[in-house]
């Protein structure tokens, strides 16, 4: 968290990759944050929100109340979904970023390869000029 007490992890422990909070550097309980599957936590700067990638390609939201030692876990809220191109990218890459702000959203996408428009790539441009 930004506050550096807490920390957002995914793991498999259940049979499927879910979101957690516990207490860091620990000792502590921990909260089960997600409930259909999530993977790449990332806090909003005032570490009132988490956002965290979900099923099916969401972009996922779930207020988050800290206290001195327990974890209050809002309602989940979808966000939107990631384009297709997003969606198969290097599995254990952190596809997104969110600003501290949790108001905007950086994702790499790719074009599709039939629709995308080609590429022109000029060598040597400089001895072109020159020779005109």
């Amino acid at each position: 968290s930004p506050d550096g007490r807490w920390i957002a992890y995914q793991s498999d422990e259940s049979g499927q990759n879910e979101i957690y909070i516990r207490p860091f550097p620990g000792p502590g309980a921990k909260w089960q944050v997600s409930t259909t599957g999530g993977t790449r936590p990332h806090w909003r700067g005032d570490d009132k929100e988490l956002f965290y990638y979900g099923a099916n390609s969401s972009v996922m939201s779930v207020e988050i109340q800290l206290n001195q030692s327990t974890v209050v876990v809002g309602s989940l809220k979808r966000l939107f979904d990631l384009p297709y191109s997003v969606r198969g990218y290097a599995p254990n890459a952190d596809v997104y970023q969110v600003t501290s702000d949790g108001q905007r959203f950086l994702y790499e996408s790719f074009p599709d390869s039939e629709n995308g428009s080609p590429i022109t790539l000029v060598v040597n441009w400089l001895g072109k000029i020159k020779k005109e």
